[in-house]
């Protein structure tokens, strides 16, 4: 049902963005929405973001942040989205230095295991 048309969505905008449409890559925050209400599309977000180059979320680093700080109920897909946010900060470090910065306080306050240790992660690469 429901489902099988949220993954639709989630491939369709990020295979576009892969091959360079920049109008689907500014739907990125949609598609973290999505992916983090259903589990299918948290497997399209991880195999297609996995063959995207990593500058093409350069734009979205603080909304990324937010979403691995926030904890609503329900919410998921944290580890996806610290998969794109490690290798973003790795081959891009500067780019996420002041988002970092700007959110780490918010970010560990009331942090799964997962998320904190992602953190951890994050600051090693930008010292």
């Amino acid at each position: 049902g429901k489902s099988k048309y949220l993954v639709g969505f989630v491939r369709s905008l990020l295979q576009a963005a892969r091959y360079g449409t920049d109008e689907a890559l500014m739907y990125f925050p949609k598609v973290i929405d999505l992916m983090r209400s259903d589990p299918a599309a948290r497997d399209a977000f991880t195999e297609l973001t996995r063959a995207m180059p990593s500058w093409q979320f350069i734009r979205w680093n603080s909304q990324m942040l937010a979403a691995l700080g926030d904890n609503e109920a329900g919410s998921d897909g944290a580890e996806q989205i610290a998969m794109v946010v490690k290798r973003v900060a790795r081959e891009y470090p500067q780019s996420m230095m002041y988002p970092f910065q700007v959110s780490e306080a918010g970010l560990r306050k009331g942090a799964s295991p997962s998320t904190l240790k992602a953190l951890d992660e994050r600051q090693k690469i930008l010292k």
